[in-house]
């Protein structure tokens, strides 16, 4: 390609015969926008996850669970 302009002409798919619908832009833009938004808030398990799993007594680790009961 030379950057000049053919003589004869492309044809284009029926799809680009179709109206522009600016609410499905809308909806893909704001969709897009939202992607790149980095969540935070709270995790919903927050308070109920363990720094440690119960292998058991008589193992003698530091950080074990509290004994219910």
């Amino acid at each position: 390609m030379k950057g000049k302009a053919s003589k004869s002409s492309a044809t284009l798919p029926s799809a680009f015969e179709e109206p522009v619908r600016l609410d499905l832009i809308r909806r893909a833009v704001r969709a897009a926008r939202a992607n790149r938004r980095q969540a935070y808030g709270a995790s919903p398990q927050a308070g109920f996850r363990h720094s440690v799993s119960w292998p058991g007594k008589g193992r003698g680790m530091a950080r074990t669970p509290r004994k219910n009961g």
